[in-house]
């Protein structure tokens, strides 16, 4: 059995991407027999199951990363040398991301432990946010948030004694990195599922899922809408996020109403996942805009339903999305080629009904019991060498 220790500065109950990914990997190699040791904030709402133990570490939330990270492992490091001893720990596993920006590093360092890296994507591959904007707060971001990150992320890259990537696109950042996908829960993501039909208020419903905030680019397909509903005016709009930059109101709701289009629009919060699967099942058209992705965990999830799949042409996505066969792919950024899009799927049945007879079986290979073997021997392989 081997013992391996994860490490978030943040709480794995939220429902991103990382989040779901890293909690399905850390459940799935306690399943397989290994001893999972998890370091959370005190205050994490996330309990899990059995053969994995967790330590819940105090925190306090700065108001930007890395720096909220970088405090948590600082504050902590004595304890967290004491769980390494303790409980024998044979390898470390950080998932790479903002927050836990210089975590692989550091543990190099402080702790010499054995570490896999996991890189869910890196800033510099995000060229919408890291370039340099023009407003009186800019110095202070890039200062204190793109070039810590960037800086910390190069000597992680440099340090982990093995990286696997999530996508193809991200195999570049070191030769020997391996490719590992995300995987998705066949129990919850699959064409069974039934809709939720009060969800839908009008004749179509187009959805988009993620986090709110300028990368995923929610103000591309709102710029789309004007287009769309000349087309299918009784089309409703639905955006599923979390608003943690409070962009929906700095941002999307000015340029909705500047578009006359609020009455076509609804925002609501993110929900639990296991509401989620019917709630996308609801939707005739799933629109995922984003300006880069390193995999795109919405399509593979919405892939698996059996949904109506339109996707920027970025990052990962090309590897989930065969044009015109399971999905569409648009080019990022292009508010008019979405909504031709959108339109086109809304009003072509024989190609709805096409790429989405043809999604499930696209994705099976994703399929989080055909992904969790491969971290295990990967592990396996790199406490024995």
């Amino acid at each position: 059995m081997k013992t391996i220790l994860s490490i978030f500065p943040f709480d794995l109950q939220r429902q991103g991407g990382l989040e779901i990914q890293a909690s399905a990997i850390i459940e799935g190699l306690a399943a397989a027999g290994n001893e999972m040791i998890v370091i959370l904030p005190e205050q994490s709402a996330w309990q899990k199951k059995v053969n994995i133990k967790i330590y819940g570490l105090p925190f306090i939330r700065l108001k930007i990363d890395p720096w909220s990270g970088l405090y948590f492992l600082w504050k902590n490091r004595c304890r967290i040398k004491r769980i390494i001893h303790n409980k024998d720990v044979d390898i470390v596993h950080i998932h790479g991301n903002d927050i836990t920006a210089g975590y692989a590093f550091l543990f190099k360092k402080w702790f010499g432990t054995k570490v896999l890296l996991t890189s869910h994507g890196m800033m510099s591959d995000n060229k919408e946010y890291i370039k340099w904007k023009p407003n009186l707060k800019e110095p202070i971001r890039q200062f204190g948030r793109v070039l810590p990150i960037r800086l910390l992320e190069w000597l992680d890259v440099k340090s982990a004694d093995k990286i696997t990537v999530v996508s193809k696109s991200l195999t570049s950042i070191r030769n020997d990195a391996t490719h590992i996908p995300n995987s998705f829960n066949p129990a919850l993501f699959n064409p069974h599922v039934l809709p939720i039909p009060a969800f839908k208020r009008k004749k179509a419903l187009v959805m988009c899922s993620g986090r709110i905030s300028p990368e995923k680019g929610q103000s591309v397909l709102i710029k789309a809408i004007p287009q769309i509903i000349k087309a299918a005016p009784d089309t409703e709009f639905v955006f599923i996020g979390n608003d943690y930059l409070h962009s929906i109101y700095d941002e999307l709701v000015p340029l909705a109403s500047n578009l006359g289009v609020t009455k076509n629009i609804l925002f609501i919060p993110q929900r639990p996942l296991e509401d989620i699967p019917a709630i996308y099942k609801s939707a005739d058209v799933i629109v995922v805009p984003s300006l880069s992705e390193a995999f795109g965990l919405v399509v593979l999830e919405n892939l698996a339903l059996g949904n109506a799949v339109i996707a920027s042409n970025v990052g990962g996505i090309p590897e989930l999305i065969k044009d015109g066969v399971n999905g569409i792919l648009v080019p990022p950024n292009n508010p008019e080629e979405l909504a031709k899009a959108i339109v086109q799927v809304l009003t072509d049945n024989y190609l709805r009904q096409w790429i989405k007879q043809n999604a499930p079986e696209s994705v099976k290979k994703y399929s989080v019991k055909n992904i969790i073997p491969r971290y295990d021997e990967l592990i396996k392989g790199l406490i024995t060498k």
